[in-house]
């Protein structure tokens, strides 16, 4: 008698789960949403999606109250305030997300760097070796020193001047100025000569020119 009924009661148990499966409520897709394809980290995310039929993901919904939210230019400022207002629980579990997640970066190590590298002895000492006198460098900036004294029309005692050889050292602190003499008896002479061969010479070919 008693297997009987435990067979009877087995019997309407299956019954009765088989008659609420068959008038279950059916799932309704609408409520299904993805994730966001591109999340640029923003925590906020969790808390929103979109409908599987929004293939552009421009319409953010709320998966708490299934509320779609403005959202412009993929902005997240509308989510917060939503959040904030609606779901204040789920917002108070944000801002201790984001706090947790913050302390975390904040803690990990960081990379090493590698400490600057000492320049060698040679390249610091060739820094502060004068150019030989008559090398290509040094009389490159004479020259220009000299083409300057005579173009600008500017007294030869510049060269002697504080603030014009702080100028020189500091664009090459290689190149040492020659003295106001030099300039008065040799590069101004000599530039001069050389000017005037080239006038000559410019003035006998254009002669020869005209004669032709």
């Amino acid at each position: 008698m008693r297997v009987r009924v435990r067979v009877l009661r087995e019997t309407d148990h299956s019954k009765v789960a088989h008659d609420m499966e068959e008038h279950a409520a059916p799932v309704n897709t609408e409520n299904v949403l993805v994730s966001k394809k591109k999340n640029n980290g923003s925590l906020i995310w969790r808390w929103f999606g979109f409908k599987t039929s929004d293939e552009q993901q421009k319409q953010p919904i709320c998966r708490e109250c299934y509320k779609s939210v403005v959202s412009k230019c993929g902005s997240t400022s509308n989510l917060f305030h939503h959040l904030q207002l609606y779901h204040k629980v789920k917002y108070d579990e944000y801002l201790h997300l984001r706090a947790t997640t913050s302390a975390t970066k904040t803690t990990q190590p960081q990379p090493k760097t590698s400490a600057p590298k000492q320049s060698s002895l040679e390249p610091s000492f060739t820094r502060s070796v004068p150019y030989e006198k008559k090398s290509r460098k040094w009389c490159d900036i004479t020259n220009a020193v000299t083409y300057h004294i005579a173009k600008d029309m500017v007294p030869i005692a510049t060269v002697e001047k504080e603030g014009f050889k702080l100028l020189l050292k500091i664009i090459d602190p290689r190149y040492k100025l020659p003295n106001r003499k030099y300039f008065a008896s040799e590069a101004l002479p000599q530039m001069y000569s050389e000017a005037i061969s080239l006038f000559l010479l410019c003035y006998c070919l254009s002669l020869f020119l005209f004669l032709l």
